[in-house]
């Protein structure tokens, strides 16, 4: 459908009393007659070329003339109709044919000239209409040519409907009804014919439609007709009445285009099916990260009020039962948190959000150490804990340590947990990496940790390694545990490209093996960390004590760090919601606040917001984040929401002093936004891997036609946005982009799919700023990618 225009500004106005049209002046050098004709159907200009093509109207034209007073002299000229009511109906069906024009029209004129007629109409219901010369490829001389070189099926009849020639694709079309194709039959005995032959018998109804019509035929169809055969197949029926009263017939086979189509509604279907259940297992899981961030909070805040009274507790004077009494307390509380953060880190693995560290760090020191954080557990049960390590582990190696010391920490756990007597040794050593791609300066890393332990069966050796999961449910109410430890080794190891392997038997202990591929540090590189770990360690020891302001709800947090701050020398100032730290900030000066994230009244979040959109002195003032939700995206959160840093509870007060350490001498600027330039990521042009899968779906056989059909449907759309895009309306080029999403994706062409999406995105918004360039941008680079396609499809026909 042709779209609506808005006129040039006054352009009837410019033309004022001058007796040559205003149009004129701008189309005369064109070599395609145009007319402007008025909302009250008067011609109001022309140019040169008009009155070339219609000398008929000689001494008739001039601005305002009627164009039904048009039409009739043009018929009283080219047309020999002699009966007044006949020649007035064809004045009338030509004024309504001009009227409902949407598509070009082609027609002969007496003199045998071949004219090809548009209309582009304007929004307040004037037109410009045009005719081009097409003598050249219309003329009789090359009819037989032009029927031949088309790839529709082609039938001419005469101004009586009785048949006159027909191309050789009718033949294929419509191969039971050949024997029509001689000058003894009509019009109408071919449409029976073709309904009776080939068409679906559904059909039937509407070619009775057809054949109800009186001959001969003067409006012919007014858009194509889509018809179903008995095969299941589809063909395409189009009507043209020349200008001596023929009647010529196209039919177009359009079986390959409508197959497409469903293909395309069946593809976008799954993709639309596809995104919902995407959709719901992200919400899925936004729900279930919600509960976790919810629980770690409920559970955290508690923790952290027992964790720090005993952490107090412990550095004052106490008898020694009671010492002990605190001591057992903490531990209990240390290793509730510690089934909290197994937790926590199981879900992150799920939804792949741990990320790793490189950081240096020598082997050697790591498993000293875990030694030393095991052996008073061991000694006490009469275990002996032994450390077995070659020379390679006293290299320096680029990893993740904490990563690491949290899987040996499960391991050798267990191995504590399982083993009432007899030895626990942890081993490491170093081996060659096997791989030919590998890096030469990397090794694998393997350490062992063996137990005379109770051992595994065999058949629940395959078990451990699963979430939730012990070798046997008595183990739980013997030892205890949560059954994550192990999941949570493997996960990592194998995050870490590296893997856990096991060997046990009952009553023999176990030997758990991690291999972890890790770069061997130059000696540049250790000479650089030599010098980095001479530099004087970092110290608590601010120059000044600090004025802080503590915004915390609960009683007993404030307590806690109400405590861990007076005792490091600061004055702390509490209140209970942001509301309150606002109003604090106004009547107080402070160095630093410490700000919990949920809070009554008003939010941390919120709170910190105001405060740095606030303009006041106390706007940069750095902000800590206090709070019990453990997730790596809520600090995200904090930091965009202006927050400086984040402090995680239980609150630690070797962290909570270096946190203060670090922020409190600069009072900085909250982050901000980098401005940054964005730059559009490179598109991979095409899917070679889709295309295969296409291919394997639709098979060879059927490609070729597909491709075709393909080009010619995005060719068509592609005028289509050439034809629209300066329009009144920019959303009208929604409908041909969505369809050319559909279109490149699903025949692989990723980039242009891409720009497609954009492109229908900015016209439903109605952005025309952005839809244009984009436009020009997708004709462009269609030029470029449609021969991937063709190369494509080459390829996979000569595989």
């Amino acid at each position: 459908m042709s779209a609506a225009f808005s006129p040039p500004p006054s352009l009837f106005a410019q033309q004022e009393d001058s007796d040559i049209p205003f149009v004129g002046a701008l189309l005369d050098s064109m070599e395609t007659a145009a007319c402007l004709i008025d909302p009250a159907e008067n011609i109001m200009g022309w140019n040169s070329c008009y009155e070339a093509f219609f000398p008929e109207h000689e001494g008739l034209l001039r601005r305002g003339w009627s164009y039904l007073e048009n039409m009739q002299n043009y018929f009283r000229t080219n047309a020999e109709i002699t009966d007044p009511k006949l020649f007035e109906e064809t004045v009338a069906a030509g004024i309504e044919r001009h009227r409902m024009m949407r598509e070009s029209s082609l027609f002969q004129k007496r003199n045998g000239r071949w004219l090809n007629s548009r209309i582009y109409w304007f929004s307040d219901g004037s037109c410009l209409k045009t005719w081009q010369d097409v003598t050249r490829q219309h003329s009789k001389s090359n009819t037989d040519l032009f029927m031949e070189g088309t790839d529709r099926g082609v039938v001419l009849f005469d101004a009586d409907g009785h048949f006159e020639k027909a191309n050789r694709i009718m033949g294929d079309i419509f191969p039971r009804a050949v024997d029509l194709f001689h000058p003894g039959t009509t019009y109408f005995d071919h449409l029976r014919a073709y309904a009776e032959t080939t068409l679906a018998a559904h059909e039937a109804e509407t070619m009775a439609r057809l054949l109800n019509r009186p001959f001969p035929i003067r409006t012919p169809l007014a858009r194509p007709l889509q018809l179903r055969k008995a095969d299941g197949g589809w063909v395409e029926l189009r009507e043209r009445v020349l200008f001596d009263g023929y009647l010529q017939t196209l039919w177009l086979d359009i079986s390959t285009a409508k197959a497409l189509e469903k293909s395309n509604a069946d593809l976008d279907r799954l993709v639309h099916e596809l995104r919902e259940a995407r959709q719901t297992a992200e919400a899925a899981s936004a729900a279930k990260s919600a509960f976790l961030a919810t629980m770690s909070h409920e559970i955290r805040t508690p923790m952290n009020g027992v964790l720090g009274m005993l952490g107090l507790l412990r550095t004052v004077q106490l008898p020694a039962e009671a010492v002990d009494y605190a001591e057992t307390a903490h531990q209990s509380a240390t290793a509730l948190l510690g089934i909290i953060d197994d937790v926590l880190d199981i879900t992150k693995l799920e939804a792949g959000r741990v990320t790793l560290e490189s950081v240096p760090f020598r082997p050697s020191e790591l498993l000293r150490s875990i030694v030393s954080m095991f052996a008073p557990r061991v000694a006490e049960r009469g275990v002996a804990l032994r450390l077995q390590t070659d020379a390679s582990l006293e290299s320096v190696y680029q990893g993740d340590p904490t990563r690491l010391r949290q899987i040996l920490v499960n391991l050798v756990g267990n191995a504590v947990k399982f083993t009432p007597a007899g030895e626990i040794t942890l081993c490491g050593y170093t081996e060659a990496l096997t791989e030919s791609t590998a890096d030469p300066d990397s090794v694998h890393l393997v350490l062992e940790v063996r137990d005379t332990g109770i051992g595994i069966p065999l058949e629940q050796q395959g078990l451990i390694f699963d979430r939730f999961t012990q070798s046997d449910q008595s183990i739980t109410r013997r030892f205890g545990g949560t059954g994550l430890g192990l999941a949570i080794t493997r996960e990592l190891a194998q995050l870490m490209g590296g893997y856990v392997s096991l060997s046990s038997a009952p009553g023999e202990g176990s030997i758990f093996t991690v291999a972890l591929p890790l770069p061997r540090l130059s000696e540049a590189a250790l000479a650089a960390l030599a010098k980095q770990a001479a530099q004087p360690s970092a110290t608590f020891d601010l120059n000044r004590p600090l004025t802080i302001l503590l915004a915390e709800d609960n009683e007993i947090i404030q307590r806690v760090v109400i405590a861990l701050l007076r005792k490091a020398g600061h004055a702390v100032f509490c209140v209970a919601s942001g509301r309150g730290a606002l109003e604090a900030l106004e009547e107080h000066s402070f160095d630093l606040v410490l700000m919990d994230i949920h809070m009554p009244e008003m939010d941390g979040l919120q709170a910190t917001r105001l405060i740095r959109a606030s303009n006041q002195p106390w706007a940069r003032m750095p902000i800590i984040a206090l709070t019990a939700d453990a997730l790596d995206e809520s600090r995200q959160t904090h930091l965009a929401a202006g927050m400086n840093d984040t402090l995680a509870k239980p609150i630690d007060r070797e962290k909570l002093l270096h946190t203060l350490q670090r922020w409190a001498e600069k009072p900085e600027k909250p982050p901000e936004a980098a401005k940054v330039t964005v730059i559009e990521p490179e598109q991979e042009r095409f899917d070679h891997r889709r295309f295969s899968e296409l291919v394997d779906t639709v098979g060879r056989e059927a490609l070729t036609d597909l491709i075709d059909s393909v080009m010619v449907a995005v060719t068509d759309r592609l005028v289509d946005l050439e034809r629209l895009r300066d329009g009144p309306d920019v959303r009208e080029i929604h409908a041909p982009a969505h369809q050319l999403i559909s279109l490149f994706g699903n025949f692989a062409l990723t980039r242009l799919h891409h720009h497609a999406r954009r492109l229908a995105t900015a016209c439903l918004a109605g952005n025309r700023a952005e839809a244009l360039p984009l436009i020009d941008r997708l004709v462009q680079e269609a030029e470029d990618d449609l021969p991937l396609l063709a190369a494509a499809a080459h390829a996979a026909l000569a595989a």
